[in-house]
């Protein structure tokens, strides 16, 4: 007897076996003598009925259509990939003359705004230069009101010194 490990469990086997693939899952009996192993197997081999069709199996003799199936398909998809991958680019083409039109557009306005700072740069300097001229004006006015003044108090001290 001997012993083999199939899946984790210890099985028994007191003689070789032949397997088919019919429905019950059973093997074959055992050849009677030894001289007929190699016979029987090939006899069982090529006795035995055609296998179910499982899914996904389509035999030899649809192969051909299966392959033509999946050319088809596969043409299909490249079509749509392309498709989509023009539709993306016009739309991305689109995005970029947008874009493009809106930073013109936003160029435009940034040397406009820079124009606007300079002539507000420039009014701010000829502002600030009258201010400075009315602040020169006013300080003269100014010392000249306190000479005026100084020099009537000096009048005003002279005559009450005279009335005295």
């Amino acid at each position: 007897m001997t012993q083999n490990w199939n899946a984790g469990r210890k099985v028994a086997h007191k003689a070789p076996v032949l397997s088919d693939n019919s429905d019950s899952g059973t093997t074959s009996s055992p050849p009677s003598s030894e001289g007929e192993t190699s016979s029987a197997s090939s006899i069982a081999e090529n006795e035995r009925p055609p296998a179910k069709k499982r899914k996904g199996d389509f035999g030899n003799d649809s192969l051909d259509a299966f392959l033509e199936k999946i050319s088809t398909k596969t043409t299909e998809s490249d079509s749509k990939v392309v498709e989509l991958l023009s539709t993306g680019q016009g739309a991305l083409v689109g995005s970029l003359e947008h874009a493009r039109e809106q930073v013109t557009t936003l160029s435009g306005l940034l040397e406009e705004a820079h124009k606007k700072v300079a002539d507000l740069t420039d009014q701010l300097g000829e502002a600030q230069a009258r201010l400075a001229q009315e602040k020169m004006a006013w300080a003269e006015e100014k010392i000249a009101w306190s000479n005026e003044k100084f020099e009537l108090r000096l009048r005003i001290n002279d005559l009450e010194r005279q009335a005295k």
